[in-house]
């Protein structure tokens, strides 16, 4: 069995198929939950039953309760916390704005 199918590793697929059965998002959507690029996502979608295939224990595995707890919450932490992190530069941003606005209008 290939380690790697059309750019996608065994591990990004299982990790793919956690979030997948954990129901956390739509899939069409799961891309943020991943962090991945634009290019392993679209291969996952287009060439998923292939990738099912080749790799039936990677769907076993992502299948157990404890992985789809702990990923699923693992995800909802990372969203968690860049959610955090683009309000805290949306803040930033705007104060400097803000700012220049008083020393252009001072």
């Amino acid at each position: 069995m290939p380690d790697e199918l059309f750019g996608v590793t065994k591990g990004m697929f299982q990790e793919y198929e956690e979030l997948r059965v954990s129901g956390v998002t739509n899939m069409y959507g799961a891309r943020p939950y991943l962090g991945w690029d634009r290019a392993p996502f679209a291969a996952v979608l287009n060439h998923y039953t292939e990738m099912a295939a080749a790799w039936p224990d990677a769907l076993e595995s992502a299948r157990t309760p404890i992985a789809q707890t702990r990923n699923a919450l693992q995800r909802a932490d990372d969203a968690l916390e860049a959610a955090r992190a683009e309000r805290s530069k949306a803040a930033k941003e705007h104060r400097l704005a803000l700012k220049k606005e008083e020393r252009h209008d001072g």
